[in-house]
């Protein structure tokens, strides 16, 4: 007070260097927030693409358990069971006609006979296998249509966009 002054005579300095720091501090805060960002949207990318490609292939595995015919397979291996049957009684016959010849086990008949009943065996394991593969036919469509369900529902929320506190966080930092 009261000094003597010209014009162009530096009065007082501020110190700006804090304001600097916390200015690079802020705009480092940006990049950092756009980085999250960036990083969020092109993961999210990719999982969308992932997850449509897996809809996709859930639908194609519903649309052929929906054009598997269980009833084609289960008819065959009846008709198979039958003549497997018709096979080993005629085998059977055979047998019976020389059963009291001596080493009846080393004729042709008794071969023929185990192999038909070997044949009738496979045979009434792959009915069985059929009937039951049939019964689980509903069942296996039911549980692929859900995993569809499931997919879709995977790739609507990827379509919704990644979070939104990461536009949040950048606009706070572009603020600040």
């Amino acid at each position: 007070r009261g000094d003597v002054v010209a014009a162009g005579d530096v009065l007082a300095e501020l110190d700006v260097e804090a304001l600097h720091r916390q200015l690079a501090q802020a705009e480092l805060a940006v990049e950092t927030a756009q980085t999250d960002l960036e990083s969020a949207e092109a993961q999210r990318a990719y999982e969308l693409a992932r997850a449509r490609l897996s809809l996709e292939m859930e639908r194609i595995a519903l649309d052929k358990l929906r054009a598997y015919d269980p009833d084609a397979d289960l008819a065959v291996a009846e008709v198979e069971l039958e003549q497997a049957r018709i096979d080993l009684q005629a085998a059977q016959a055979q047998y019976d006609a020389v059963k009291d010849v001596a080493d009846i086990a080393m004729r042709p008949e008794a071969q023929a006979l185990q192999n038909a009943t070997l044949a009738y065996t496979r045979a009434q394991v792959a009915y069985d296998r059929a009937v039951s593969q049939a019964a689980q036919h509903t069942f296996d469509v039911q549980t692929q249509a859900r995993r569809v369900d499931l997919a879709r529902l995977d790739v609507e929320r990827l379509e919704g966009g990644v979070d939104p506190r990461l536009h949040q966080a950048v606009a706070k930092a572009e603020l600040d």
